[in-house]
C-alpha cells in the first residue's frame, strides 16, 4: 500500500521536523509545498529527505493559493491514499485502518478533528503533547483516494469540500491540529505575522479573520480552550 503526504508550509522551522519525522512511519513520499518562508524550513524539510515546491507569491497570505493548490497538487499520483494538510495538522490513523478502508471500497476518510492546546511545544516528536479536546471543525476530508476521487473541490480554508467521483466515506482517525501550542504569546506572534502577509482579497472577503482580532479577544479564546482541554492519547506516544 502507498500513502503520499502533501503538506504545505510557511515559516515552520521549529516544528516541522516533528511533521516530517511522523509521517515518515507510513508514507513513502512526502512533498513540502512552501509559501515562500523566510526561515530555514525548506533546509529542514530537505535534509530530512523531503521534495520541496514553491507555491504562491513571495511575502503573500492568499488563501486562494492555499485552496488552488490543495485541490490539485495530488493529481496523477499512483498512491493508494493521499493526505493533504498543513503543517500544524497530523492525521493519526494506522497502516492496518488504511488497509481496511481501502479494502472495504472507502475511497475517503473523515477524521475526527482535535483542537490541541499547550503552554509547551514539543522537541522530539508531537506525542510530547497529550493536551486538547474533539473539535468537529477540524474533521476535514483530507485523506482519500487520488484514484477514485477525480476532483475534491475544497472551499476555502478546505475544512469543507465537495468531492467527485468514486466518493464513499468512512469516519476513522483523529486529526490533530497544533496552531495553539506553545503558550498564548507564541501564538499571538504568529497570528501577527500572517496579518503582515495578507493579500487584499484575504482583506476584502475577511478570509483568516481569526488572525485579525484583537489581542484582547485571542488571549480570552486561547485560556477558554486551554482549560477545556483534557488528556487524551497523542500520536507517537506507543
Amino acid at each position: 500500500m502507498k500513502v503520499e503526504a502533501h503538506i504545505i508550509a510557511w515559516n515552520e522551522s521549529e516544528t516541522i521536523h516533528l511533521t516530517i519525522k511522523y509521517y515518515q512511519h507510513f508514507c513513502s513520499r512526502i512533498i513540502i509545498y512552501d509559501n515562500f518562508s523566510t526561515d530555514n524550513t525548506r533546509e529542514i524539510a530537505e535534509a530530512l529527505g523531503c521534495e520541496v515546491k514553491m507555491f504562491g507569491i513571495s511575502g503573500v497570505l492568499d488563501d486562494r493559493e492555499y485552496t488552488k493548490l490543495k485541490n490539485s497538487c495530488w493529481k496523477g499520483s499512483d498512491a493508494d491514499w493521499v493526505i493533504i494538510v498543513d503543517t500544524d495538522e497530523v492525521l493519526n490513523i494506522s497502516e492496518v485502518a488504511l488497509l481496511s478502508a481501502r479494502e472495504m471500497g472507502y475511497t475517503i476518510i473523515k477524521p475526527q478533528g482535535w483542537q490541541v492546546v499547550s503552554q509547551d511545544v514539543p522537541r522530539e516528536a508531537w506525542g510530547e503533547i497529550t493536551t486538547g479536546f474533539a473539535y468537529d471543525q477540524y474533521s476535514k476530508l483530507c485523506c482519500f483516494n487520488p484514484k477514485a476521487i477525480k476532483e475534491i473541490n475544497y472551499v476555502h480554508g478546505c475544512h469543507v469540500a465537495k468531492p467527485k467521483g468514486e466518493a464513499k466515506q468512512i469516519e476513522i482517525g483523529t486529526l490533530f491540529h497544533y496552531r495553539k501550542i506553545g503558550g498564548v504569546q507564541r501564538m499571538i506572534d504568529r497570528y501577527k505575522l500572517y496579518c503582515q502577509r495578507m493579500s487584499e482579497w484575504n482583506i476584502r472577503w475577511d478570509a483568516g479573520e481569526h488572525y485579525r482580532r484583537e489581542e484582547k479577544r485571542l488571549r480570552a479564546e486561547w485560556q477558554q480552550e486551554y482549560e477545556q482541554s483534557g488528556e487524551y492519547f497523542s500520536p507517537g506516544t506507543e
